[in-house]
């Protein structure tokens, strides 16, 4: 249909006529078959659409995290038997989002470089008693890297927009701690993971510079024993300004 189209509208130049029948159907050949049609027939181009570029915004993000840690399997020291709380802690960084052409540019890959942290504490009985157990305390500080596509899709003045990807973390600093009766017993975990990856899907709103999220993350944790999962869930509240 589409080369039928052509032949027709460019009926009065056959050099071009000859390439028309061979012609891909992608933006760079058509562009270059009607460049290449205005130069023989020596017609002005009445009309050029400039090609739309990535464009961003950038700004700083700021807010909490509320996290919790759960082991499974086997070790040597009970963890899978602890019950730790939730840990409240702030997070912050910066932001970067390249908002794809087209579509009315609702579709971006929103990058972001967030220095988190969490520290849980916990215990578990020892042989089966209340009254004497082992209290522990693992934590990190990390910077993390998320990456995600974004679609955000107009309301009124405002923006609604939902998150999914991928988030990278590296070890800044580290709690493991293992204590019984302010006796310290060393580390509750021998070998934990310094690099850290995890799921991310978000939901939230943009009104003018500002922006708001609430967002989930998963990831495997802390444990580097690969009989002793770690599982690691976070959920974030994010306040975003655009400069």
């Amino acid at each position: 249909k589409y080369i039928g189209q052509l032949a027709l509208y460019l009926n009065d130049c056959p050099q071009v006529q000859k390439r028309i029948n061979t012609l891909e159907y992608t933006k760079n050949s058509l562009e270059k078959l009607f460049k290449n049609y205005y130069s023989l027939s020596q017609k002005d181009t009445r009309f050029e659409h400039k090609t739309e570029k990535i464009s961003t915004e950038v700004g700083i993000t700021i807010g909490i995290s509320i996290s919790s840690i759960a082991f499974g399997g086997v070790s040597s020291n009970n963890l899978e038997r602890a019950n730790f709380d939730s840990s409240i802690d702030p997070a912050f960084g910066f932001f970067l989002d390249a908002i794809l052409p087209r579509n009315q540019g609702r579709i971006s890959i929103y990058n972001e470089l967030l220095i988190t942290s969490y520290k849980v504490k916990g215990e578990y009985p020892i042989n089966n008693t209340r009254n004497s157990s082992y209290g522990l305390k693992i934590g990190v500080t990390s910077l993390k890297m998320n990456n995600m596509v974004r679609y955000k899709y107009p309301v009124g003045k405002a923006f609604i927009f939902g998150n999914v990807g991928v988030g990278n973390g590296i070890t800044i600093s580290e709690t493991n701690s293992m204590t019984f009766e302010n006796t310290d017993f060393g580390k509750a975990l021998s070998s934990t993971r310094k690099h850290e990856i995890g799921v991310l899907v978000g939901l939230g709103a943009k009104y003018k510079k500002y922006s708001f999220e609430a967002r989930y993350e998963s990831s495997k944790g802390i444990s580097d024993f690969i009989t002793l999962s770690s599982k690691t869930r976070r959920v974030y509240f994010m306040f975003g300004y655009r400069f």
